[in-house]
This record gives structure tokens, sequence and C-alpha cells, in this order.
């Protein structure tokens, strides 16, 4: 098996409106490297399984796995169990690939020998095939320090990646502690892992328009809150992370707490939030006090989160 073959890993959960689409642009993945696409089926009740059962077979080397609505993480972990390629291109269900998304990003890898790519995003309109953007030409770089950068902000989804199988395994994959899989498999990839970007759109999300109120990109509060929850939880499965990592961690985390208990909760300025804020940036109290923090997301009761 050559060291550039693919395993495509798809999650879906209710993209009936969108999977023609994007099976076509997983098909279309310009390059001779060998592949295989898995798909799995995180629940669906729109027909999302039906139809991946009728177009599903066109593709190569194609399988289904379907099981009960667990959310992105465990979805995304159990398509990783069953991957059997050296590189492993991840997609979400609404996303679109460039026709030539995966061999770019192959031939990047290649360049700056990395274990973790990341290409750039657009957006596109539903029903509309997209117009992929191309910047001037560039050579892809090197991501100085990637758990810094991570700490402070994650700007791709899983879409835009393309990651070293045996990264993954060594990483533990998704941590299945948190409903929404991306920031914690960044976390975990960037603690040991080379990361190059390049600045080509390789993937396509739909139109924030075009996101209807069931969209789990559409719930703010989940996906602050999983971020939150992703730093804590990657603190304290990091003991020997270095202090430094640790404080912009709480502080990055306090932060995001503080800025959506003014602007979406209406808490007042002296307040709860703002003495946890604080603490936060104590040593002594800055873990707890962020744990604390994850409350200001939960209020309205359309957080999910997991035992």
């Amino acid at each position: 098996m050559s060291r550039t073959a693919v395993s495509f890993v798809l999650t879906v959960h209710n993209k009936r409106r969108y999977l023609a689409d994007v099976l076509a642009s997983v098909a279309a993945q310009e390059g001779g490297f060998e592949r295989e696409v898995i798909v799995v089926d995180d629940g669906s009740t729109d027909g999302s399984r039906e139809l991946l059962e009728s177009l599903g077979p066109r593709l190569p080397e194609f399988h289904l796995i379907a099981q009960s609505n667990q959310g992105p993480s465990v979805a995304t972990n159990r398509g990783l169990a069953a991957a059997s390629m050296p590189l492993v291109k991840l997609l979400d269900g609404d996303d679109l690939l460039a026709p030539d998304a995966t061999r770019h990003l192959i031939d990047c890898m290649g360049r700056l020998g990395v274990e973790v790519m990341i290409g750039a995003g657009q957006s596109y309109r539903p029903g509309e095939p997209p117009v992929w953007r191309r910047p001037p030409a560039s050579p892809p770089r090197l991501l100085p320090d990637p758990l810094a950068a991570l700490l402070r902000a994650i700007w791709f989804t899983p879409s835009n990646l393309l990651v070293r199988r045996e990264a993954l395994q060594q990483s533990g994959g998704c941590d299945e502690r948190v409903f929404v899989q991306d920031y914690s498999l960044a976390l975990r990839l960037a603690r040991r892992c080379g990361f190059g970007i390049t600045d080509t759109p390789v993937a396509a999300a739909p139109e924030r328009t075009e996101i209807g109120a069931d969209r789990l990109s559409a719930n703010k509060a989940q996906i602050l809150h999983d971020l939150n929850l992703a730093i804590l939880l990657f603190i304290e499965d990091s003991p020997d992370l270095p202090a430094h990592y640790r404080r912009l961690a709480w502080r990055r985390a306090a932060g995001r707490s503080w800025k959506w208990a003014r602007r979406e909760v209406d808490r007042p300025l002296w307040s709860r939030e703002l003495a946890l804020c604080l603490g936060a940036r104590l040593p002594w109290r800055a873990h707890e006090s962020c744990r604390h923090l994850l409350d200001t997301f939960t209020a309205d009761g359309w957080v999910r989160r997991r035992p």
C-alpha cells in the first residue's frame, strides 16, 4: 500500500439535503492515490441513511457504519477506527471538497514533512456548484508552535484537514467526553504533531444563511461550551503541560465565557461570572473557576453533554 493512500472519513447526522453533492465531491477527487470511503451515519432520521445506502456503493471501497445518535466525537472515532489507509481525509456531512483538495494536501504534506496539513476554507450555496477561490500561488508553510496557536483559537474544521493515520492513533482521536469533535482532536494532535498550512481552499461549508436552526453549527452555546470543555479536559489529561500553556488556556476559556455572559446572557458587569473570570488569572483557582464558568453556556438547556 502506498504512503499516499487515503481513507475518506465522513460523519453524517440528518444531512440528506447535502449528501448527493458531498459524495459527488469525494468521487471527483483528482489523483491516482488509492482510496476508501467510510461514512458513519450517526442516527439520522431524515432519510440520510437510505440515501447513503443508495449512492454510497458508487464510491471506491465504500463502507457505511450506522449507529444510534451519539454525537460527532463518537461518530468520528468510529470512522477513524475503521480507516485502513496511511492518510485520513476527514469531512463533515454537509461540506464539499475542491476537486484537487486531497491531491494538493498530499503534495503539501510531503513538501513540509508534517503529520497534519490544514487547507483553507470557503462557503457555498447549497444547490449551486461552488466557485473555488484561487489565491495567488504561495508555498505551504509550517505552523510554529501549533499548541499555542490552537489554545488561542481554532480557525478550521475537520474538513480542512489531512492527517496521518498513525498520528491520529497516537493522539487518541476525539475526546468522547466532549460532544463536538473539532477542538479536542486538534488539541491532541497539536501536542505531538507538526502542522502545515496552505492558503488554497480545499473545503467549502454551507453559507451561514443556509444553515437551519437544527444544525449543530448554529448552536453557538454548544460550540463555545465544548471549546472550553475541550481545553479543560486537555489540561487535566496533560499534567506535564508547561505553565505558560496552562495560563494561556485558562485565560482564553475564561474570556470566552465572560464575553458570552455579557453579550448573550445579559449578565451585569459585577457578577459571579466576572469573579470567576478574575479567578482564572490565579494559578491556584484558575481551573476550578473555568469549570464553574461552563455553566454560563447551559442555562437555556440546548447544550448537549456527554456523561
